[in-house]
């Protein structure tokens, strides 16, 4: 039996959408799935795992509570859980958590890391992902012990597979040196969350400047869309 980890992401106590299409690429026949979870998450969210496929939901906790925001603390605590339930594949979002915690987590393990990928063949641990800005395609194959992929964000659509499960508890022990979150901001942004979004809205130079782009969050929120900008009006418009 094949055991595949997901690390779920989790935003306000709720699960990520596009985490169920990560799920449904870990799938497949004598496998049993892990969903860990580090944040808290609402009863009515958890519930959702086993309607794709999830037979295991951990909870890693330190001292019975979650563990405090700290990407060297998550990873130390994911590869533990790991080890502990003998689980050697991790996939998790390719997003922002997943390039704070994913390339932690491959190197506490020593383990390969593909990020990005596209679509993913866990029984030869291959791989497809995009090169030189999408001009051209790669199949990767990695070897070793363990094995952590990152999925794009929307690149697999989820389907539901129901079965049992069963929540389960794992105490991590956090050796903490080097890394120490003092606070963390939320910032002033109130649209949809780029790989969350179905509908993405973009501008690019034509738009000239900043004020311009504000027609586009009106006609976002009303479509329940995100905003998105090209290279080119990043840098020129909003000087980043």
């Amino acid at each position: 039996m094949q055991k595949i980890g997901i690390l779920i992401e989790i935003s306000d106590g709720e699960i990520k959408k596009t985490n169920f299409g990560v799920i449904t690429a870990a799938r497949g026949e004598k496998r049993e799935l892990y969903a860990f979870l580090l944040d808290e998450i609402r009863e009515d969210q958890k519930e959702m795992l086993p309607f794709y496929g999830v037979h295991k939901t951990v909870e890693i906790q330190s001292g019975d509570r979650p563990i405090d925001y700290n990407p060297a603390a998550w990873a130390q605590a994911v590869s533990q859980a790991m080890v502990h339930f003998g689980v050697d594949s991790l996939l998790g979002l390719a997003g922002l958590q997943g390039q704070n915690l994913l390339p932690r987590i491959a190197a506490g393990l020593n383990a390969p890391l593909v990020m990005d990928c596209s679509a993913i063949d866990l029984a030869g641990h291959t791989v497809k992902k995009s090169q030189f800005s999408g001009r051209a395609a790669a199949t990767l194959r990695t070897e070793g012990d363990y094995h952590i992929y990152g999925i794009r964000p929307n690149a697999i659509e989820a389907a539901s597979f129901p079965c049992k499960t069963e929540t389960v508890s794992f105490q991590a022990d956090i050796q903490m040196d080097g890394l120490t979150v003092k606070e963390i901001k939320a910032g002033d942004f109130r649209g949809m969350d780029l790989t969350e979004a179905d509908i993405i809205l973009a501008g690019g130079r034509g738009m000239e400047n900043s004020e311009n782009f504000r027609v586009l969050f009106e006609c976002a929120e009303k479509m329940g869309a995100a905003v998105g900008a090209t290279t080119g009006a990043v840098i020129d418009i909003f000087g980043r």
